[in-house]
């Protein structure tokens, strides 16, 4: 029974005190299983910290003489040290959740559920994908409510980004959100809102920065796939562009947001007509997320 730290060994039988450990047993639990859970939440924390050896090796104060009477004796108990020994409180230990954590069963689920509760059906079957990731993006899916779409737009869109088409953005947040490795030819995520010139040019035409973002999209806008997810008035300069005689893009991704603007700059893109191909949420609602999640369940078809 030497007072030594249990180095190699598998298994060291040890006394222990359980009266040493305050415990508060919970309702309904006999002291002795609260006890119990004490002392092993001490030790397994004693343990982690790398403490647990010098419980083993005994007071460190003891003399030459002491520690052979001790070694000596029948047993010695694990942890006293000291003749009044301090009672002592259990580690708190780290509070542990049960949920879900694998990515691909998360999600599986999420759809799911959304399309048990969702009038899914009502949609065509190539916007299906769409209206459950725009549903999952909001953690709502009353937003298919609002829903709008042109004939044809996600056949537009899959087309145009086969082929190579740049996906143009209104925002940081949307192309962050974007999820590249999914888009089908390695598409250019255009967003120019950082650009060194974007500040002058709204400062000339008195607008904002998102729609001044807009006039140096004109080179890239042909053909492209535009998702808006912030400003109203990057919706309502590019209706003006394409107006003015720029040349259209295949399919407009119209989810901007806010109380000012946001409703009215939507119901001007599914009234603009010109054959433009378009995806909405009518109303204030809106949101970078949604944008991106629109491109994002594009791609994956």
């Amino acid at each position: 029974t030497g007072l030594r730290p249990p180095g190699d060994a598998a298994i060291v039988y040890a006394e222990v005190y359980p009266s040493l450990w305050r415990v508060a047993p919970a309702p309904g639990e006999p002291k002795d299983s609260a006890q119990v859970r004490a002392v092993v939440d001490f030790f397994a924390a004693r343990d982690r910290a790398g403490e647990l050896a010098a419980f083993f090796a005994g007071d460190p104060a003891l003399t030459a003489e002491q520690r052979r009477v001790v070694e000596t004796e029948e047993a010695w108990t694990l942890g006293v040290t000291a003749l009044q020994q301090p009672r002592l409180a259990p580690p708190v230990s780290p509070r542990r959740y049960i949920y879900l954590r694998d990515p691909a069963e998360i999600s599986r689920r999420s759809l799911a559920l959304i399309a048990a509760e969702a009038d899914i059906g009502r949609f065509a079957r190539e916007l299906r994908p769409l209206a459950l990731r725009l549903a999952h993006a909001a953690g709502d899916h009353s937003v298919l409510e609002q829903l709008a779409w042109s004939k044809g737009a996600a056949a537009a869109a899959r087309r145009a980004l086969a082929a190579g088409a740049p996906v143009i953005v209104d925002s940081g947040m949307v192309a962050a959100g974007i999820m590249r490795e999914r888009l089908p030819a390695k598409n250019e995520v255009v967003c120019t809102l950082r650009d060194p010139r974007t500040a002058a040019l709204a400062a000339a035409n008195c607008t904002t920065r998102s729609a001044a973002a807009v006039e140096l999209w004109r080179p890239h806008l042909a053909g492209a796939v535009v998702a808006i997810g912030n400003a109203p008035t990057a919706l309502f300069r590019l209706l003006e562009l394409i107006e003015e005689g720029a040349g259209p893009p295949a399919l407009v991704l119209g989810f901007p947001i806010g109380f000012v603007g946001a409703a009215e700059a939507k119901a001007a893109l599914a009234d603009f007509g010109r054959s433009l191909a378009y995806v909405t949420l009518h109303g204030r609602r809106g949101g970078s997320a949604l944008a991106a999640a629109a491109v994002n369940a594009l791609a994956a078809q």
